[in-house]
């Protein structure tokens, strides 16, 4: 397994066993009589509109604050569409399983299995993100644009009409609508609100319309919530069923949960699948509010609220819930509120399932822009200069070696003529054991560089001054590394394979995919066994520069092996005085608010052939600020 997927299944069964946490501790059973905070056992574990607005907000927020890089946006609206057809999957699966969970697991349970999705927010982090999909659907780039079209329109036409049916419906329920009045109810209510479910207080309104024919709750929050019952007469114990029945809906924020369903449903409108998803969702939330109402309840008390449920009709458009359930759903439910049976809690299910969705996020992509390179990106309008100013380096198995290409061009029209496609979604980049070349070519127009595998072409062009523009594509066939070969010519005087080099990543703030500087080492020195070796001449034109572009911080990356030590030196460039700097997580490395030239002195040894081989190696590199 590669160190991409351990570190993804790391994080994915680290979030599982949190999940599964939350399920046992918020709905685990509790003994006859135990007390009960309702509000923190009814609460749900997420917020159901965390990931609609993250959807919503996130790619607003990344064009206001990258200044307008609308690809940027475009790569994270194409990683959420990846995230929403995994859902779709996912609550097919589920609908499959359905009938057979509801028979072997709580309710309460269930109704968190529909919201595990929520959670996918997570996969769109650059740490839960795979190096490459293991399956890619190719469709054409007219294709796309006019699917996405449709789709778009679709999507606004279900929410907008999700959306208004809840406004219509909710303006229509509480027109006329008059507060309620009896003391014992609103005494009971105000009670039920504070003493036991622990709210400061009691904000949640009790209103009876003429509009309604059942018990209900409207409003997506809190204080725009109001509990509306029909203009009926109810006995005590009926009305304590029902305001603790609708309580149980409020505290677990259900208006949200259906606003969730509607918006997944509006992402995959396309599927039939999802909307049958939505209606059982629907169902599940009422089996658990059942459930946990009735929890240690007598077979008196069950047979009154079956009996409540069958005197009440009713409807509950929009983000509404409601008491009464439809003729389809009204018999299992009836059966599981007087039978309850002895079911299993089902938190482990809910973890694995949980483990299973995220792991697998990623697999299944779409391509397009199946073409030759050259029709996606060209070198050709590129001045380049000497052959003396292009550096290739090819790594193998972890050592490396260096070349002078001996035509520039031939190599850049021999990568334009690759097959390539663009994946939507966003992945690592891929890590490989074979062949990997790196080449960076000097133009008058800028820096130019090309990583090229088995599997990938990952180019930075030129954008404008001290910005970038990187973009990863995939091959359709490995490239034909004899002829890639026989274009470079060795560079017999630096023949000496050093364990590790480094690169400089400065991150999105300056590029969408950031701004790679790689940073030649000077080896201070090297020992075989304790004996030393002869240095090779340091490298000119080492030093790694990004000028002009405010920056607050840079990760180091090590291409072959992890140092076993590194110290971090800063010095100012204005004579500001030196210090050591200590690195952060995941090689983050903070800079200077000035400035400043940064001295990484690193550490490496390795077993060679038995002898042990220790370098030391330095990495020179500057940040020079805007003034």
């Amino acid at each position: 397994m590669s160190e991409d997927n351990l570190l993804r299944g790391f994080f994915a069964a680290l979030f599982s066993l949190v999940v599964d946490a939350g399920i046992w501790f918020r709905l685990g059973e509790r003994e006859p009589g135990e007390e009960r905070e309702l509000q923190k056992r009814w609460a749900p574990l997420i917020s159901p509109t965390l990931l609609p607005l993250y959807v919503v907000l996130l790619p607003v927020i990344t064009l206001v604050i990258s200044g307008g890089e609308v690809h940027l946006a475009k790569d994270l609206l194409e990683s959420f569409l990846g995230v929403f057809l995994h859902i779709c999957l996912y609550d097919m699966l589920l609908l499959a399983l359905l009938p057979l969970l509801r028979r072997l697991i709580r309710a309460r349970t269930v109704a968190v299995l529909w919201l595990i999705p929520n959670f996918l927010y997570i996969t769109t982090y650059s740490y839960m993100r795979p190096s490459a999909p293991k399956l890619v659907l190719h469709v054409s780039r007219t294709v796309l644009r006019y699917g996405a079209i449709l789709w778009a329109v679709g999507f606004a036409l279900v929410l907008i009409f999700g959306i208004g049916q809840h406004l219509v419906f909710r303006k229509k329920i509480l027109r006329n609508a008059e507060p309620a009045t009896d003391p014992t109810l609103l005494k009971y209510w105000e009670d039920l609100q504070t003493k036991d479910a622990g709210l400061k207080k009691a904000k949640l309104k009790v209103v009876y319309s003429g509009q309604t024919g059942t018990p209900l709750s409207v409003g997506l929050f809190q204080k725009t919530m109001r509990v509306v019952l029909p203009e009926k007469s109810y006995t005590q114990e009926d009305l304590e069923l029902i305001l603790r029945h609708e309580l149980a809906h409020i505290l677990r924020c259900d208006s949200q949960t259906k606003f969730f369903l509607r918006f997944c449903t509006a992402m995959c409108w396309f599927n039939p699948f999802m909307w049958i998803a939505m209606k059982k969702c629907a169902e599940d939330l009422e089996l658990s509010c059942d459930e946990m109402v009735l929890e240690n309840a007598d077979a008196a008390r069950r047979e009154q609220y079956a009996n409540l449920i069958l005197s009440t009709a009713g409807d509950a458009r929009g983000f509404t819930t409601c008491l009464s359930a439809d003729a389809k759903a009204l018999r299992y439910r009836l059966k599981s509120i007087v039978k309850p049976g002895r079911k299993l809690f089902g938190a482990v299910l809910a973890g694995a399932l949980f483990f299973g969705l995220i792991i697998s996020s990623g697999w299944a992509t779409l391509a397009y822009d199946t073409k030759p390179a050259a029709q996606t990106f060209s070198y050709r309008e590129l001045s380049l200069l000497p052959e003396e100013k292009t550096g290739v380096t090819v790594y193998e198995n972890g050592s490396a070696r260096n070349y002078r290409c001996a035509d520039p061009r031939a190599l850049l029209s021999y990568v334009e003529k690759l097959p390539v496609w663009k994946l939507t979604g966003r992945y690592a980049a891929p890590k490989y054991e074979g062949l990997n070349l790196f080449a960076l070519f000097h133009t008058q127009d800028g820096l130019v560089s090309l990583s090229l595998t088995d599997q990938s072409v990952d180019i930075s062009m030129p954008l404008k001054k001290e910005r970038r523009y990187s973009e990863l594509y995939y091959l359709q066939q490995p490239p034909d590394w004899d002829y890639v070969m026989s274009l470079l010519a060795p560079i017999e005087e630096t023949l000496y394979t050093l364990p590790c080099e480094m690169g400089l990543n400065f991150g999105a703030d300056i590029t969408p995919e950031g701004e790679f500087i790689p940073c030649e080492p000077i080896v201070l020195s090297h020992t075989v066994s304790g004996e030393a070796q002869v240095l090779p001449e340091p490298l000119k034109d080492g030093i790694g520069r990004l000028e002009g572009v405010d920056v607050q911080d840079v990760q180091l990356i090590f291409y072959a092996q992890t140092p076993d030590s590194i110290e971090i030196t800063v010095e100012g460039l204005n004579g500001e005085a030196p210090y050591t700097q200590e690195l952060q997580e995941e090689f983050m490395l903070p800079l200077a608010n000035y400035s400043a030239v940064y001295s990484v002195r690193c550490s490496f040894s390795q077993d060679v052939n038995g002898q042990e081989e220790i370098y030391e190696i330095e990495y020179v590199f500057e940040v020079i600020l805007p003034e």
